[in-house]
């Protein structure tokens, strides 16, 4: 008799935990890409269905695994990406998050806005990379570099040789090196030092290029998180690089 009645409560139980575990497992997650006054770390991945407590003069700046940029500043303690989802963040959803507020923000008839988004992205051919992770030194701006990674420039015309004086940070290191014709990348001697938000002055005949270097830590991995970061940080070139391979 108290077999018969274990029974159908086992049941009873399986069937809840098949309800539960789904919504657990697929939970938000965010990552940290700034916090200012708080004990978090660029690339800490947090749960972000549970509440985040930060006092005033406390904020931090969160991705989505949908590349959703989340700012929250103190005093306050909600969840800062409360939305329980089941499985990975659908392309349309990721595309969307990517292109808000863009300085060419996309208004388009619903059902359409995939493809406008798309549109965007080869609209700005003359941004593209090889690769997302390649820094374009011929023009000054801001780009966006891999923790671990080495640092590997590229130009898009290598038809000649090309005499470089390079100068990172005030004083930090200085160094000369030529291009050679036919290489579209170049690695700097390993002597050169990679810090975040340091600049990189290149020096060449008839031209002088600034580049401001951001990291992003080793545990980001390439797709929406990246392509958010790198938009983030002004890395242009970069991000529709990324964007794109979204696709």
């Amino acid at each position: 008799m108290m077999k018969q009645t274990l029974r159908p409560i086992r049941l009873l139980l399986g069937v809840v935990a098949l309800l539960v575990t789904p919504f657990a497992v697929n939970a938000e997650t965010v990552v940290v890409m700034e916090a200012k006054g708080v004990a978090l770390t660029p690339g800490q991945i947090l749960d972000g269905a549970e509440p985040l407590a930060l006092r005033p003069g406390q904020s931090v700046t969160l991705i989505t695994r949908a590349g959703r940029i989340v700012r929250r500043t103190g005093p306050t303690r909600t969840p800062p990406a409360p939305h329980i989802r089941g499985g990975e963040p659908g392309l349309s959803e990721v595309l969307g998050n990517l292109m808000a507020d863009s300085k060419r923000p996309i208004t388009t008839p619903h059902g359409k806005r995939r493809e406008a988004e798309i549109r965007f992205l080869n609209e700005s051919a003359d941004l593209s990379l090889p690769d997302p992770w390649l820094i374009d030194a011929s023009i000054g701006g801001h780009r966006c570099h891999r923790r671990g990674d080495p640092l590997i420039f590229w130009r898009a015309d290598d038809s000649q040789d090309l005499p470089l004086r390079v100068h990172v940070g005030n004083g930090l290191w200085s160094g000369s090196v030529v291009w050679k014709t036919g290489k579209s990348k170049l690695m700097l001697p390993s002597s050169t030092p990679q810090l975040n938000g340091v600049a990189y002055y290149f020096h060449s005949p008839g031209r002088d290029t600034t580049v401001v270097i951001h990291e992003i830590p080793d545990s980001v991995q390439d797709g929406p998180v990246a392509a958010a970061w790198m938009k983030e940080k002004g890395c242009l070139a970069q991000f529709k690089t990324m964007a794109r391979t979204l696709r």
